[in-house]
């Protein structure tokens, strides 16, 4: 790891605290059948695919699954279910990602949408702070950035654009798919499974 200029941090599962089976259960109780097989971690629908790369507005994206329910139910509804797997992001790791980048170039590239991103700067505002940004060098987005990962294409898009070396660079992630796309890059990857990365992170050099 000594060569290592760049890290590329993923939001959710290494730097803001998740559960996707909230989620999951979420949808259950709001009369989605298999929801389980309809959004997991390592696999998508359609529909989250188009909404997390920008296709589709949030106004669409919450129609549409409420066309997949036998009952009406208020756009809250759909929100509040959706958003629940956000856990939340302890300011010890803010102050860790201001540390980490006094030492390397910091980028942000998460597969999200603008519902959670909206939820997360809420949370952020409560700790004064208004956004994700300052805590990196760049912030690449996926609704924003139009791709997302896995695919090895989107990690190219982001190196190129950042004018860096992906054998100098440090990809973080907690899902194993993404790391495939990263290698494929030609990216250095971590798998982040277990531990906090703020104690995680100095036993990697």
């Amino acid at each position: 790891m000594s060569r290592i200029k760049n890290i590329i941090f993923d939001l959710g599962g290494v730097i803001y605290d998740i559960d996707y089976h909230k989620t999951i259960d979420a949808f259950s109780n709001l009369g989605i059948d298999q929801a389980d097989v309809l959004y997991s971690q390592a696999k998508q629908t359609d529909l989250f695919d188009a909404y997390e790369i920008g296709a589709i507005s949030s106004e669409v994206f919450i129609q549409k699954l409420k066309s997949k329910l036998n009952k009406d139910l208020e756009d809250s509804d759909i929100i509040n279910a959706w958003n629940a797997l956000l856990i939340g992001l302890p300011k010890c790791r803010l102050d860790f990602l201001l540390e980490v980048k006094l030492s390397f170039n910091t980028f942000l590239l998460s597969n999200t949408n603008d519902l959670h991103i909206q939820q997360i700067n809420k949370e952020l505002e409560e700790m004064k702070v208004n956004e994700l940004k300052p805590f990196f060098h760049e912030v690449f987005l996926s609704y924003e950035l139009g791709m997302r990962k896995p695919h090895t294409e989107t990690f190219i898009e982001v190196v190129n654009r950042l004018g860096i070396n992906p054998t100098e660079t440090l990809f973080i992630d907690d899902s194993p798919q993404h790391l495939i796309g990263a290698k494929a890059a030609g990216l250095i990857t971590y798998h982040h499974t277990t531990g906090d990365i703020v104690d995680v992170f100095p036993t990697l050099f």
